[in-house]
C-alpha cells in the first residue's frame, strides 16, 4: 500500500514539477514527512497529511493509495467544484 502512496505522490510531483520544499510550503505538510513518504520510511502517514497533499493535487485521498476506482487507474481528477472534492475540504 505504501508503495502506491509513494509512487503516486512522486508521479503527481513530477507532473506538477514541484519540489518537496515547495510542496511542503503549499500544503503545510513538513518537508521531512514528504521525504519519508517518498522514500517509504513512513508506512502510515497521518490522515490529515494525506488529505492536505490530495487537496493540493486535486485528487481524493483514496486515490493517493492507488484505489482502483480513483485517479491512479482512470486518470480522472476532481475539480474544485466536485462534490467529492468539496467533502474532503470540509
Amino acid at each position: 500500500m505504501n508503495d502506491d502512496l509513494s509512487g503516486c505522490l512522486r508521479k503527481l510531483m513530477r507532473e506538477r514539477r514541484i519540489s518537496q520544499t515547495a510542496l511542503a510550503r503549499a500544503t503545510g505538510v513538513p518537508q521531512p514527512t514528504i521525504n519519508r513518504i517518498l522514500n517509504g520510511v513512513t508506512l502510515n502517514p497521518r490522515h490529515d497529511s494525506v488529505v492536505h497533499l490530495a487537496t493540493f493535487f486535486h485528487v481524493t485521498p483514496d486515490s493517493m493509495y492507488g484505489s482502483p476506482s480513483k485517479e491512479a487507474s482512470w486518470g480522472v481528477r476532481l475539480d474544485d467544484n466536485s462534490p467529492s472534492f468539496l467533502s474532503y475540504m470540509i
